[in-house]
Parts: structure tokens; sequence; C-alpha cells
């Protein structure tokens, strides 16, 4: 079952990213990275809630789309951030610090899930909305530090 979940929330992610400039054309970046903790907070808090409630398979099936939200959306807002205000010149440099930065926060929590259900079983979970919490907390301080009216577009070479 594990791979089917993975499956239906990889679709879910690409059919996502086929839709996002028109879903989310008017938002800001940082509104989007908001969504994204958002339904974070909400995915960690559900997932042990699902067997409790009895919604078994269906409901984890629900519950894998909403990766669509938590990276989809996130990685579009970054890239939109990204190109809104990284000089063309340092765009690469940009998308490897970020490329870097998830996958050290990947394998961190990674090897934080272990140990944590471990200790706390099923109420793991919570801690993980933290991360979502956290990114929140970013978008709402990267939000505040825009220029004013909006984003921008850097310096570009002639």
């Amino acid at each position: 079952m594990i791979g089917w979940l993975w499956a239906v929330s990889v679709i879910s992610e690409v059919a996502l990213f086929f839709s996002a400039r028109r879903l989310f054309a008017h938002w800001r970046p940082t509104s989007m990275l908001m969504l994204g903790g958002a339904v974070a907070i909400f995915r960690w808090i559900a997932m042990p809630a699902i067997g409790e409630a009895g919604f078994g398979a269906p409901g984890f099936f629900a519950l894998a789309v909403t990766h669509a939200f938590t990276f989809s959306v996130s990685f579009a807002a970054t890239q939109r951030l990204m190109a809104e205000r990284v000089d063309e010149a340092r765009i690469g440099a940009a998308q490897a610090l970020m490329t870097f930065a998830n996958g050290l926060f990947l394998a961190l929590f990674t090897l934080a899930g272990g140990p944590l259900y471990r200790l706390f079983g099923a109420e793991s979970f919570a801690a993980m909305s933290l991360a979502g919490a956290a990114g929140i907390v970013l978008a709402m301080l990267a939000s505040r530090s825009a220029p004013e009216g909006g984003a921008r577009r850097v310096h570009q070479r002639a």
C-alpha cells in the first residue's frame, strides 16, 4: 500500500505543477508558502487520526493528495521568489542552495522521525507539524521583508 500512496501523492504533485500558474496567478509567493505550511500542519496532525477515526486506506489516500500542496505549492512559490528577487547571474546558486537546504532538512527530519516515533508513538506526528509552523513563520517574515509594492525584478544584464 505504501507504493500506491506514494504514487497518488506524486500524481497529485505533478497535476498541481501543471495547473499552479493558473491556480495561483494572483497569489504572492509568500502566501503560497503559508498555504503549504498550513496544509503540512493539517497532514501531520491528521495522519495518526485516520486509522483511529476508521477511515482506513481511503483516508490515507485522501491525505496523500495533500502532498501536492505541501510540496508542489511550496516549490512553485520558492521558484517564483527566486525569479522575482534573485539576480539572473545568481539564480543557479540560489537554486542549488534551495536544493541543498531541502535535502538537508529532509534528512534531518527523517533521522529524527525514528527516535521520535520510538519515544512517543503516533503522537510524534504532531511534532512534525512544527516544520509546517516554522514554514509559516518564515514565510510571514519573508513577506514583511518584501519591497514596497510586492515583488521586484532584480537587475538583469543586457
